[in-house]
């Protein structure tokens, strides 16, 4: 057995294992396909050729839902739908779910940036607080310890002329 087969199969033995029986009583009696089972595709149909460009995700985001009735909110009895059907269909759907995730997302990552500037801000804001007092503090320590060490000199001087005058009348 190739080290890729048993790949796969650990991974259809953990998909199944996480599934739990309750999925499996689901779609038993479904061909469903496994990770270890090649699908082939016997119908190949060359793409359909679009008559208008496809929209980027911008710009359905950006568009006002449509008011029209649409493919999807008819009903389809047992109908086949052709291919342009198909791509309005799938147009229709997309713009919707577009629409819908669009707000909805939005208004979640605006609510997440908000709490995560929030909480980054009060930290930059705490540690430059206490930045600055750690600086105010030296500053102001140096200030005091320059006029006091003036001061001293200031007496030291005052002493040494005091001394140097009463010497001096006593010659």
């Amino acid at each position: 057995m190739s080290v890729k087969q048993d790949l796969m199969q650990k991974l259809d033995a953990l998909v199944k294992k996480h599934r739990g029986t309750r999925y499996l009583a689901e779609v038993q009696g479904e061909d469903i396909p496994v990770l270890t089972e090649v699908i082939e595709i016997t119908e190949t149909q060359p793409a359909p050729e679009l008559s208008e460009p496809l929209q980027t995700r911008a710009d359905v985001a950006t568009q006002a839902p449509p008011t029209e009735t649409h493919l999807a909110e008819q009903p389809i009895a047992n109908a086949v739908l052709s291919d342009a059907e198909v791509e309005v269909l799938a147009r229709d759907i997309f713009q919707r779910v577009m629409t819908d995730l669009g707000d909805h997302i939005s208004n979640d990552l605006r609510t997440h940036i908000a709490d995560r500037l929030s909480s980054i801000i009060d930290k930059t804001v705490t540690t430059a607080l206490d930045d600055f007092k750690q600086e105010l503090s030296d500053i102001i320590g140096d200030a005091i310890a320059d006029v006091l060490l003036t001061r001293a000199e200031r007496i030291a001087a005052k002493q040494k002329n005091n001394q140097s005058d009463n010497e001096s009348p006593a010659k």
